[in-house]
């Protein structure tokens, strides 16, 4: 059973359509994806120059001039920060107020799961990944009161938060404290964005 996230458009469904679904501005391959994460919040010597090529992007060079793993938490707030033209992330809510840009259009996301919630190692400077993780099969089920960010992955990977991100295709920062957002890293295909609506109004297939 997927959980249902929404993301605010300005965008028509039928642009969203033609473009295959929602990709951040700055939109990193998988694996470029992977190794920001990893370089965050597992090991830093993992290289990431040159991952966005001659484009900037501001969580890069965040992580490049703060030596070390900065954490789930860090990572976000720079999320948080990002300017709009090389943003890395796709924002979504899990309420119909809709994350994203805003704007004339509300989408409804149905993100397929088991989806593996990661929360940071708990004291010093919280700067891993705790293990094991929670398990999202439903809605519910995600963390619904914290302060802390938590990372979400389609892989379990025995419980080893290395191998989960390495070869996770689905990768998030979800933030509880933070109208409950869902920032994707990874982009989001056509196939799971289910309706739309406008203005408040009625939900609608999309096309």
């Amino acid at each position: 059973m997927p959980i249902t996230l929404y993301r605010g458009e300005n965008r028509e469904p039928q642009h969203i359509r033609d473009a295959g679904g929602f990709t951040a501005r700055l939109q990193l391959d998988t694996d470029a994806v992977r190794a920001v994460l990893v370089h965050a919040t597992i090991d830093a010597t993992r290289d990431i120059a040159g991952i966005t090529g001659r484009r900037t992007s501001q969580i890069v060079d965040y992580l490049l001039q703060n030596p070390g793993r900065c954490g789930l938490g860090p990572l976000y707030q720079q999320i948080k920060k990002e300017r709009e033209a090389s943003s890395i992330h796709i924002s979504t809510e899990t309420t119909p107020g809709g994350g994203g840009m805003g704007g004339g259009y509300v989408y409804r996301i149905q993100c397929p799961t088991p989806l593996y919630e990661w929360g940071p190692t708990r004291g010093g400077t919280m700067s891993g990944i705790d293990t094991p993780p929670r398990t999202i099969a439903i809605d519910a089920d995600l963390t619904q009161q914290s302060v802390r960010a938590f990372l979400l992955t389609d892989t379990l990977a025995a419980n080893v938060a290395l191998d989960a991100v390495e070869t996770a295709d689905v990768v998030a920062i979800y933030s509880p404290a933070q109208l409950k957002e869902v920032a994707f890293l990874t982009a989001l295909p056509y196939a799971w964005i289910t309706g739309y609506r406008q203005d408040q109004g009625a939900w609608h297939p999309m096309p």
